[in-house]
């Protein structure tokens, strides 16, 4: 099993990679016992330009996008962690997707949505799901999460049972990754299974 999580946040050391890098170490010891693995990729490190549908004869943005299209076709499953910029998902996120073919397609992936407010995180997660698995086929699980008050959420090792934020996002993040574990199981059983023609239908509908 092999799992990557995306955090999409345009800012350096941002509150999503930082949640990206708890996931890291929460899902690797999940899966390590069983050989799996996972890595994290932060979307702010990878250059890449504003999508101009130009990548097919484009030798420079080729040179950047297919070590990454590599990456995600090897991988069973993905997190996707964005923040929440005046109600939206992430540019860089969607962007992300623009660049997307098949790599994700038949994939398990959770939504992970990060707020600095009390009640913010909803909506992110409902542009994402609603508007990108059409022509990737990616397969957004059921449940998501949403981490409100990021900045006093998973500062350090030490569960705080009085910081009801921080303890809420602890057992949803443990909860959805054993989610995640087991639709990548199920998930790569019906791709090897398969016989989707993408030269059909590969646009969705």
């Amino acid at each position: 099993m092999n799992l990557t999580i995306i955090s999409s946040s345009q800012r350096p050391n941002s509150e999503s990679k930082r949640v990206g890098a708890y996931m890291l170490k929460e899902i690797t010891k999940k899966i390590a016992a069983a050989g799996g693995a996972a890595s994290h990729i932060d979307l702010l490190d990878l250059g890449l330009p504003f999508f101009d549908d130009t990548l097919e004869t484009n030798t420079a943005q080729q040179s950047l996008w297919n070590p990454i299209s590599e990456k995600l076709a090897a991988s069973d499953g993905f997190v996707f962690i964005t923040p929440e910029w005046n109600g939206m998902a992430s540019p860089m996120l969607k962007n992300f997707l623009m660049f997307v073919g098949k790599e994700l397609a038949n994939k398990p992936v959770l939504l992970t949505a990060v707020s600095s407010g009390m009640g913010g995180g909803a909506y992110p997660i409902a542009e994402i799901r609603g508007h990108t698995a059409k022509n990737s086929f990616a397969c957004y699980i059921p449940n998501h999460v949403i981490i409100r008050n990021v900045n006093q959420c998973l500062v350090d090792e030490t569960l705080k049972p009085e910081n009801k934020s921080d303890s809420v996002a602890r057992e949803r993040i443990d909860f959805s990754l054993d989610t995640l574990i087991a639709y990548t199981k199920a998930l790569k059983t019906m791709r090897s299974t398969e016989q989707t023609e993408w030269t059909r239908f590969d646009t969705g509908m």
